[in-house]
């Protein structure tokens, strides 16, 4: 008589295969997690890259209407961004908001040092 199962016979067993399946898994959920966390990384550095870029423009900017005796606005919309433009005798902390840029600059008005804060902020 014929034995049905043969001890040396080669092959995959069905354990070999759930576990195998769950090894792919755990690889394909941390490639994907690693992936998103890259792009959001990436996004975030173009989104603060553009945002200095913006502020030394605009600062530059003030500096410029300032020395013309031109008043600049205080808080407007630019590419999409926030540009909030604040003066004073002694410089200024930044506000308190997650995504933001701030640049200051000095400007001489009759013998008075006046700071110049420019705040690009940007995102929820």
């Amino acid at each position: 008589m014929k034995k049905l199962m043969n001890l040396n016979e080669k092959g995959i067993s069905l354990i070999e295969v759930l576990v195998t399946v769950m090894i792919l898994g755990i690889v394909f959920t941390l490639l994907f997690q690693t992936t998103d966390y890259v792009t959001t990384a990436t996004n975030l550095h173009d989104d603060q890259k553009k945002a200095v870029e913006l502020a030394e423009q605009e600062l530059n900017s003030v500096l410029l209407q300032l020395k013309e005796g031109q008043s600049p606005p205080s808080t407007y919309m630019k590419d999409g961004y926030i540009i909030t433009v604040s003066q004073s005798n002694a410089p200024q902390s930044p506000p308190n908001l997650d995504r933001h840029v701030s640049l200051s600059g000095v400007h001489t008005n009759q013998k008075n040092l006046i700071t110049i804060t420019v705040t690009v902020s940007w995102g929820n």
